[in-house]
């Protein structure tokens, strides 16, 4: 793993990740997957009310500088937690990457498209050179009086 794997941004970000999949239900949660199913319950109870006060949180700031980064800790822990017990099922997708996959796809095919009008009019360009070099001028002109 990279030194950095483990930084606060990565955190928040995966922290923030998360939510926003489970809000969309690409990933889903077996809390009987954990070592009970009342431990499991009793978990995403609190996953709820992390992810309720960190939305809270946005919209009216809390006075403890440290409020966010708990919370974040609890919620990147309970993910790591859920995905060594399998209870956390689906696959995190950032949106923001595919978005920029499918615009650099959209690009590599326009320069694909350019590059082969290119070498249509390179080809072009070199058969008409050849055909000049092998054929004889139009008019052979006598300029010896003028010497």
């Amino acid at each position: 793993m990279t030194e950095n794997y483990f930084s606060a941004k990565n955190k928040v970000e995966t922290a923030q990740l998360f939510v926003h999949n489970l809000l969309w239900g690409l990933v889903e949660i077996d809390y009987d997957k954990f070592s009970s199913s009342s431990q499991g319950k009793d978990l995403s109870g609190e996953l709820y009310d992390k992810i309720t006060k960190w939305d809270n949180e946005v919209l009216c700031g809390d006075d403890d500088p440290n409020f966010v980064p708990n919370i974040v800790d609890w919620i990147y822990d309970y993910i790591i937690k859920g995905r060594a017990y399998g209870a956390i099922k689906g696959k995190m997708i950032d949106e923001t990457y595919d978005k920029r996959i499918a615009e650099l796809e959209k690009e590599n095919s326009q320069k694909d498209e350019k590059i082969s009008d290119l070498t249509y009019e390179r080809d072009q360009a070199v058969a008409t050179l050849a055909k000049l070099q092998t054929t004889e001028p139009p008019l052979k002109k006598d300029f010896s009086a003028l010497r």
